[in-house]
């Protein structure tokens, strides 16, 4: 009896060992047939992931327009919001240049900055008023309060300078008893004022003996980074005594992107009050240096 329950345990184990040699190939098998779909499912693993990175920008963009209306609203009572409000919504543009609110976007801020231009315009504050005014030009082209204030802006200064010339000519003339300062005693003068970062800046730009220089505007380089439209005041400053000495500039900025944002600002002012006048602007680029402004008499 014992022999005869031996025999069907090693036929069992027999049968066992071969079943689950069968079982492993075929596993083996499987796992052959698997390999060629592998770089499938790391392509839709990549896909996946890209995905979600641009569900993540997407909510990012929800969270800057939210940001932007909540600025425009703000802007609607003061101006301190101003270049944020601008940068915020260039940087939309620059993200998702087809956002469907970009445009209502625009449209708003375009609307509130031409707000402000017609409320200086009528404190008779023209300087301040052709600046919202171009903002929102800048913006929308076409805003038709911007347009307007601008019209009546030059409308008012040609007026104001026929009064002033007509003021003039009527005086007679004042006799002249000492000539004008040559050239150089001008430039003596002038050098003799320049504070301690003036000369320094003086020391590294290029001599010309034939040129007189006339003044040196030192610019706020963190400004221009950031690309903030508070240095158009030095701009302004700039412009005018282009005009008034006329004069030409050389530009020295550290980058060539900084000095055509900065042509572009001054090329603007220029058209605003003076639109016949000839822009003689040259650039200079100097990583290591401070960005500034010579002007030379011509």
């Amino acid at each position: 009896m014992n022999k005869q329950q031996c025999v069907p345990s090693v036929l069992c184990y027999g049968f066992c060992f071969i079943v689950s040699i069968s079982l492993a190939s075929v596993d083996n098998t499987y796992a052959a047939e698997d390999l060629p779909m592998n770089p499938s499912a790391e392509k839709q693993s990549a896909g996946d992931q890209h995905q979600d990175n641009a569900s993540w920008s997407s909510q990012q963009l929800d969270v800057l327009v939210l940001d932007i209306e909540d600025s425009i609203t703000q802007l609607q009572s003061s101006v301190e919001q101003t270049n944020s409000t601008i940068i915020k919504l260039e940087t939309l543009r620059r993200l998702q240049p087809i956002h469907p609110k970009l445009s209502i976007l625009e449209r708003r801020l375009a609307q509130t900055l031409s707000f402000w231009a017609v409320r200086f315009y009528n404190q008779l504050d023209y300087k301040n008023a052709l600046h919202f005014a171009g903002l929102a030009k800048n913006i929308v082209p076409n805003q038709a309060e911007a347009n307007q204030v601008i019209k009546l802006v030059t409308l008012a200064q040609q007026q104001r300078a026929e009064k002033i010339n007509r003021a003039t000519s009527a005086m007679p003339p004042a006799p002249r008893v000492h000539s004008q300062p040559q050239p150089q005693v001008r430039e003596n003068t002038f050098l003799d004022s320049l504070n301690s970062d003036q000369r320094a800046i003086l020391e590294e730009l290029p001599q010309d003996v034939q040129a007189e220089l006339i003044n040196i505007i030192i610019l706020d380089q963190q400004q221009i980074t950031e690309r903030l439209f508070d240095i158009r005041h030095v701009l302004d400053s700039v412009v005018d005594q282009m005009i008034k000495d006329n004069a030409r500039a050389v530009m020295t900025s550290q980058s060539d992107s900084d000095a055509r944002w900065i042509m572009a600002l001054m090329k603007t002012r220029i058209r605003q009050i003076n639109p016949y006048f000839e822009l003689n602007l040259k650039k200079r680029i100097s990583p290591g240096m401070r960005p500034n402004i010579a002007l030379y008499a011509q």
